[in-house]
């Protein structure tokens, strides 16, 4: 008796210690995720795995066109990469320029690089970004190396409506030809979501030049923003000059796709 007594206190032991309120066999000292369903497959940190949060790879490829009626057209062709993991975001892109006088593009131009957290909470996101642009060739683009930080905040007002402030300062390097100067973006604005795929703003965007003596940029945009299905969508952007030098149209228009 007196050995049986022991085994009994002995399992009831174990059986104490050993704690799982959702009966997944984690125990709940590990378990991230304490109340899945009884019949559902679970990982090793007690979540379902079919609910493990993998990355999203985003690629979008589009164009800029410029133009007004005391300028010769310009346009671009721009790529785009990134990968979010969390609330992590990186990001590839490059900007090339379209040399009309040689009726081709002539090189792959700039290179971006950046890396941004995101803080998110009911209402409010705050999304942290620093990057830097690599000068890939001093025939196209600006010809330097380039660091810069943002901070963007967007505040949700209900499902549809949206309040966003953008700000940015770029550390400028210079090229072999001329001496850029430091500068800042900003951009302020409001956009509502006519439904789950699409999606309108509008905003003022405001950039010191990077050019000693020039005037600054200012432009009112109009954003769209359209979801063909899950994998599929679309961007464009009008966006109308309000100073001297820019160009006083420039439309955007990017095609993308995105995989879970």
């Amino acid at each position: 008796m007196k050995k049986i007594a022991v085994i009994l206190i002995l399992l009831s032991g174990t059986v104490f210690a050993f704690q799982d309120y959702d009966i997944d066999g984690v125990e709940d000292a590990q378990d991230r995720c304490p109340d899945t369903p009884f019949d559902q497959l679970v990982g090793e940190d007690g979540c379902a795995l079919d609910e493990k949060k993998t990355g999203e790879l985003i690629f979008k490829i589009g164009t800029d066109i410029s133009f007004d009626t005391l300028s010769d057209k310009t346009s671009s062709l721009n790529l785009f990469t990134s990968y979010s993991f969390d609330d992590f975001t990186f990001t590839l892109s490059n900007y090339s320029y379209y040399e009309s006088y040689q009726d081709s593009y002539t090189g792959i131009g700039d290179l971006y690089l950046s890396g941004g957290y995101r803080i998110k909470n009911e209402n409010f996101h705050t999304f942290v970004t620093l990057g830097s642009k690599l000068s890939v060739s001093d025939d196209i683009g600006t010809g330097e190396n380039d660091y810069y930080a943002s901070l963007s905040l967007d505040y949700f007002i209900d499902e549809k409506r949206d309040i966003f402030v953008y700000g940015g300062y770029t550390v400028s390097g210079d090229s072999r030809e001329v001496d850029y100067e430091n500068f800042f973006t900003f951009s302020i604005g409001g956009g509502y979501a006519f439904n789950s795929k699409y999606y309108s703003a509008l905003s003022y965007d405001y950039s010191q030049s990077a050019y000693s003596g020039n005037d600054n940029y200012t432009a009112l945009s109009w954003f769209h923003s359209y979801s063909f299905s899950k994998r599929y969508f679309t961007t464009f952007n009008y966006a109308y000059g309000l100073d001297d030098l820019s160009f006083d149209h420039t439309f955007s228009l990017k095609f993308g796709v995105h995989f879970d």
